[in-house]
Parts: structure tokens; sequence; C-alpha cells
């Protein structure tokens, strides 16, 4: 994991993305695709705030962000894999709510910035495993 800054750098340093988007992780519906960048987008400003030392009232209002954002984005999902008749769309729809409710606990619990060092890898791991195993399973419906 990558380190804070230090008192000799800058802090505004171009410092590489904690998730880069490539387009390994599109699954073909510009939407959902557009909107997994806005949400690994989100993820990385949390990243950087935390690197950076940002309050954490900063850091809080960055989860609470992920996490309305990712509800926007679910429901999105949620409506288009209805339209197409998704046959496991009960299944994805209770994923959802448990990441949707993780992310809550999260916001919940970061109380002091030193917590947040434990969400960063969650978060990365959380998508990357949403996008690649979850959504892949709907993928082939649409190509």
């Amino acid at each position: 994991m990558a380190h804070r800054y230090t008192e000799d750098q800058p802090k505004y340093a171009d410092k590489p993305l904690y998730i880069v988007w490539t387009d390994k992780l599109c699954i073909g519906v510009n939407i959902i695709d557009e909107q997994h960048r806005g949400l690994v987008c989100i993820i990385n400003t949390f990243y950087h705030d935390y690197e950076i030392g940002a309050s954490i009232s900063t850091l809080r209002a960055t989860l609470k962000m992920l996490e309305e954002y990712a509800a926007i984005h679910f429901e999105t999902e949620e409506r288009i894999l209805e339209s197409i008749n998704y046959p496991n769309l009960e299944e994805h729809k209770i994923k959802h709510a448990e990441l949707l409710l993780k992310t809550q606990q999260m916001q919940n619990e970061v109380q002091v910035e030193t917590d947040s060092w434990k969400i960063i890898p969650f978060l990365k791991r959380w998508w990357i495993e949403h996008i690649f195993e979850e959504d892949r399973q709907f993928e082939h419906v649409f190509k």
C-alpha cells in the first residue's frame, strides 16, 4: 500500500491513481460503464484526500458521496436488468443492498483520520470485484 506524503514531497504531486480505469472494466452498456467510471473516480478521490491529509469531515463527505452515487448506480443497473428480464435480478439486488449497507457502516466507523486507511483496500476490492464478478454475469446478454 502506498504511504502518505512526507513534508518534503509536494502534496499535489502527480501521483498514480489508486484504481486506474481500463477498457477491461467495461461491460458494454454505456451508462453502466460511465457510472462505474464515476464510482472509481470517487474512490480515487477518497484515496487522494487521505494521502494529502484531508480532514475527517472531507473523508466522511466523500464516503457519503460514494454511498449516494452507488445507490443511483444500483437503481440504474437494476432497472436495465429488469427491462431485459435478467433471471438473477433478485440475487443481484441483494448484492447491491449488502454493498450499500457495508458502505454506510464504513462511513459511520470513520471517526478519526486513521480509520480511513482500513477502508481504502475494501473500496478497491469492492468495486473491482463488483464489476469483474457480479456485473460480468450479465455482460453476455448485451453482446
